[in-house]
């Protein structure tokens, strides 16, 4: 959560003519919005929320990405959702992403709700499965690829755009199939 809030002491400081306590304050809020609004279940004891979301993109990922999550789990990558869950969701793409795209991240999960995460998951992977595929990385290597791959990416708009389509996809394919509460990142 201390990335969270870091990357959200930085935003609300950029260009703001605040003092530092209503800096901190605005800051304060935002975090507040997003553990109440998008993940009660998160940041408490036995963390279900995040559980849930690992199980789900799992899911996602042997769905839409099928010869990729075959590859991974090959390499003994078991609980594959729930250690991408815990390095992106839990953060929110704070901690190993430039301000620039934790920034775009943050705009389009506050617009289109918090299930736009997996969109980004999906994104981020598929734009590095062409590497991941034909590499002989073990599974610790691949996670090590994947944290500095996010310092490697440069094109912010190339990755928000593959992952709103992949949203779009997931909208309209995934999510409303299933009842809202089975799916949701957080509930």
């Amino acid at each position: 959560m201390s990335h969270i809030a870091g990357r959200l002491l930085c935003i609300a400081r950029d260009g703001k003519k605040m003092k530092s306590l209503e800096v901190e304050a605005c800051a304060f809020y935002l975090l507040r919005k997003i553990c109440d609004k998008f993940c009660p279940t998160t940041y408490c004891d036995g963390m279900e929320g995040l559980h849930q979301s690992g199980e789900i993109l799992e899911e996602l990922i042997r769905d839409r990405l099928p010869a990729l999550f075959t590859h991974l789990e090959a390499r003994g990558s078991s609980h594959l959702g729930l250690i991408l869950a815990t390095n992106w969701f839990l953060p929110l793409f704070c901690a190993d992403y430039t301000k620039e795209t934790t920034c775009r991240i943050l705009d389009v999960i506050m617009t289109d709700g918090p299930d736009a995460m997996y969109a980004f998951a999906i994104a981020i992977l598929r734009m590095n499965q062409a590497y991941l595929m034909n590499s002989d990385l073990d599974f610790f290597e691949i996670f090590g690829y994947l944290k500095k791959s996010t310092m490697r990416m440069t094109n912010v708009d190339f990755l928000v755009a593959n992952a709103k389509r992949e949203w779009g996809y997931l909208r309209t394919n995934v999510f409303s199939e299933k009842p809202r509460r089975e799916f949701a990142l957080y509930y």
